[in-house]
């Protein structure tokens, strides 16, 4: 009996210590990136903070700072921490954007309806948060986009 309760309490201790693929991973302050699932596939990109709330990243292998595989776009009004901004399909000012295979993919493509969100977490010296949403290609075809989270320095 005293063997089953010590296997019970390991298994307890086990399950409420593991974490979930589906939290978001925290990076360090001073670390300029985005990180991302497309389509369930881990995604991480050097990420630099323009004017206007523009977060371009990219990855050696495709892109380049001037050339970047990857934008998150706010509208400036809305960046406030603790805000979350939702992201709606059909020409919208606040948007993702993703190039792959020469071919590039945006939420503004989507649907007119809220198809993900953006959430600030921190405003400063760094802009921190998370988001998810859904890109499509002008032409066809679509990726799911979660776990985003970005943290880049912002002055």
């Amino acid at each position: 009996m005293k063997t089953i309760k010590i296997l019970l309490l390991q298994t307890l201790i086990l399950l409420f210590s593991c974490k979930t693929d589906d939290e978001p991973v925290e990076l360090p302050n001073n670390t300029d990136r985005v990180l991302l699932k497309i389509n369930n596939q881990n995604w991480e990109g050097k990420a630099k903070y323009a004017a206007g709330v523009d977060i371009a990243a990219y990855t050696d292998l495709y892109g380049s700072e001037t050339n970047p595989e990857f934008r998150l776009h706010i509208d400036q009004s809305l960046v406030k921490e603790g805000q979350t901004i939702s992201i709606m399909g059909k020409n919208a000012v606040t948007y993702v954007s993703y190039r792959y295979n020469n071919k590039d993919y945006h939420s503004y493509n989507g649907p007119a309806i809220n198809i993900g969100s953006i959430t600030i977490t921190k405003v400063g010296e760094r802009l921190v948060g998370s988001f998810q949403t859904k890109i499509y290609g002008s032409s066809g075809g679509e990726y799911e986009i979660t776990n985003g989270y970005f943290n880049v320095k912002s002055n």
